[in-house]
């Protein structure tokens, strides 16, 4: 799940320290995501959701952001 996203507009960087995984888009503070599942998290912060989209092999591809009732998927690139 670690890495970098973009979808060509906007950009999300996922890093894991240890066990807890973190969030930052440029220009913002770095969030904690919590556990909803395996694939999905919150960001408490933000109210926002984020689902890991995998592909057939078990491999993340991308993620799907929602927050405030909009959604947006960005791609892994890194």
């Amino acid at each position: 799940m670690s890495g970098q996203y973009s979808d060509g507009n906007d950009s999300f960087t996922i890093v894991r320290r240890g066990d807890r995984l973190f969030g930052q888009a440029p220009g913002d503070p770095e969030v904690e995501l919590f556990a909803v599942s395996q694939t999905e998290f919150i960001i408490k912060a933000f109210d926002a959701r984020i689902e890991f989209l995998k592909d057939a092999n078990g491999r993340v591809t991308a993620l799907v952001q929602r927050a405030g009732g909009e959604s947006g998927t960005l791609k892994k690139i890194k």
